[in-house]
């Protein structure tokens, strides 16, 4: 049987693809970028203190913008 031209394996494999994967990237930096103590940050990361401030910045900002567009672009 079919919806619309697909079957239920197709509508779940693009839930989960192009809608659930996506949003659950975006939440995970979310959270670590701006939930998580700074302090797990630093022993999880383990990286020197130059490097770690340009990750902090990349999983702030660009990670969940990279990955909404992403997102957006598995939409349409």
């Amino acid at each position: 049987h079919t919806i619309t031209g697909k079957t239920v394996f197709d509508m779940l494999d693009f839930l989960t693809t192009n809608l659930l994967m996506p949003l659950g990237g975006v939440m995970i930096a979310i959270f670590v970028g701006w939930f998580m103590s700074w302090r797990a940050v630093t022993d999880e990361a383990r990286l020197s203190p130059a490097i770690l401030q340009v990750w902090k910045v990349m999983i702030r900002v660009i990670s969940p913008a990279a990955v909404a567009l992403v997102f957006i672009n598995g939409l349409l």
